[in-house]
């Protein structure tokens, strides 16, 4: 095959090529037809897309409700479901052995990480103005939850308060526990002393029965316990006192998104961990419609503490 070298062209030819090509019918390089099947291509992928964003917007319109403070899927229709998770705060700032390691020593600067974390966290608990909230107990609930929600008493947390730094100044630290929300969930108690599982501890359960006799309102509870993951641990844990209570009362439930909402929490309080060693903690929540699962974690949560 011979190699035929092109005609030379002026710059103004090749422009008149590269618009019009008279050998070939191409405009701007492509033909007639090449033209008309991309036009044809980028009309219905355009017309894909707007198809696609009115379905969207439809959708959305069609589940939105002007107003609402409500989700309009929730418990099991919704992806959260049902079974409510635990958390816990102060959150470790240790990265160098496991982020649920809390390392407790009397030196200040670790302290005051804690202490400020804490602070922070509880600072809505702390600031009452211009919050709708009642005084509520196990006989009096809130008249309209949509409206008002029930007041957290703060006191009832000593020693674990800031005025104690929480206990992390004296080596007996405050752990507090909270219930993730999950809208219009409400705990099912355990209201009589049959349904009480096999592997709830002794301790829950002679306090339940307990509570039956003397003050049978306060059932209405959703139960926590802790204790050491291990035997090694359940040796070096120590004593353990909930504050207020052993659990999350029922009046709080069921949170329904009102403006100022106080999520109820328990202080935990460590009153004599053994020093120098690292303790496995777990937490375990206690309602007839929560799911335990210790190998995925479900209503429960682990932490681990280190007293120096």
């Amino acid at each position: 095959m011979l190699f035929v070298k092109p005609d030379e062209m002026t710059t103004c030819e090749s422009i008149g090529k590269f618009i019009y090509d008279s050998k070939t019918g191409a405009f701007f390089t492509r033909t007639l037809s090449s033209w008309a099947k991309i036009l044809l291509f980028y009309c219905i992928f355009y017309a894909c897309l707007a198809g696609m964003s009115v379905s969207l917007m439809y959708c959305f319109l069609h589940n939105y409700i002007e107003g609402s403070i409500s989700p309009r899927w929730t418990l099991d229709e919704s992806r959260i479901g049902t079974n409510p998770g635990l958390g816990y705060r102060p959150l470790s700032h240790n990265t160098e052995h496991h982020f649920t390691l809390l390392i407790v020593n009397t030196k200040f600067r670790t302290q005051i990480r804690y202490i400020k974390q804490l602070d922070e966290f509880l600072k809505p608990y702390n600031d009452l103005l211009g919050q709708q909230r009642e005084i509520c107990d196990f006989e009096r609930m809130p008249k309209d939850r949509t409206l008002t929600s029930c007041s957290v008493d703060i006191s009832q947390w000593d020693p674990c308060t800031a005025q104690h730094s929480y206990g992390y100044n004296q080596s007996a630290p405050c752990i507090f526990l909270k219930l993730n929300r999950i809208f219009d969930w409400v705990p099912d108690y355990y209201n009589s002393t049959d349904e009480l599982p096999e592997d709830m501890p002794k301790s829950l359960k002679e306090h339940i029965t307990q509570l039956s006799v003397t003050e049978p309102e306060k059932l209405n509870m959703a139960w926590v316990t802790c204790d050491g993951e291990l035997p090694d641990d359940k040796e070096h844990i120590g004593k353990l006192k909930y504050l207020p209570d052993q659990g999350f009362p029922g009046y709080y439930y069921p949170y329904v998104n009102t403006e100022g909402y106080l999520s109820p929490l328990i202080a935990l309080h460590f009153v004599r961990p053994t020093p120098g060693v690292i303790i496995k903690v777990e937490c375990r929540l206690w309602a007839k419609n929560t799911v335990y699962d210790k190998k995925e974690g479900t209503a429960s949560v682990k932490f681990q503490i280190f007293v120096e």
